[in-house]
């Protein structure tokens, strides 16, 4: 008897079919769970800066109106504009960050105001933050007032617009 073809008792390991079917199978669920988790990281990124634009909306909307300042622009159809450095330097805003905590763009990242009416407001922030930049996307709050009187007429409408109208 030949001492190299002997066969032992115990053999361990898997043979090559057994191992072709496993990376088929694991082929298989890469192809349906990669895209998933592509998607749901692009959807949380772009919530991510949803949510860094109506921060930046918001601190733009309390510079203007707040403290007895009141800068607000004093003649319909004009603009005022406030960058997030000056935001940043007037102590309004700490920092804003991207996804990967990397510091916006201050200078191109602003809030702009304009006087729509006798008592209406348009705010508008651009965010710019390395890839992201909602030079597209803005916000309309006319009228904003922290705490809305009885009888307010409240209106929640796709594309981030907030109206506000007294009834």
């Amino acid at each position: 008897m030949n001492p190299m073809r002997k066969k032992e008792k115990y053999q361990y390991g898997f043979t090559l079919l057994e191992l072709l079917a496993v990376i088929v199978i694991l082929g298989i669920v890469l192809t349906i769970v990669v895209p998933s988790i592509s998607r749901a990281i692009l959807v949380a990124r772009i919530k991510f800066y949803e949510n860094q634009e109506n921060i930046l909306l918001a601190t733009g909307r309390y510079y203007f109106t707040s403290g007895g300042r009141n800068v607000l622009p004093e003649t319909i159809g004009d603009k005022k504009t406030i960058t997030v450095n000056e935001l940043i330097q007037a102590r309004y805003l700490k920092e804003l960050l991207d996804d990967r905590h990397r510091p916006c763009n201050y200078e191109q990242s602003y809030v702009e105001v304009t006087r729509l009416a006798a008592t209406n407001y348009q705010y508008y922030a651009r965010l710019v933050c390395n890839e992201y930049d909602t030079a597209l996307s803005y916000t309309d709050w006319s009228d904003w007032q922290t705490e809305y009187p009885k009888g307010a007429n409240i209106e929640i409408q796709e594309g981030d617009f907030y109206n506000y109208q007294e009834l």
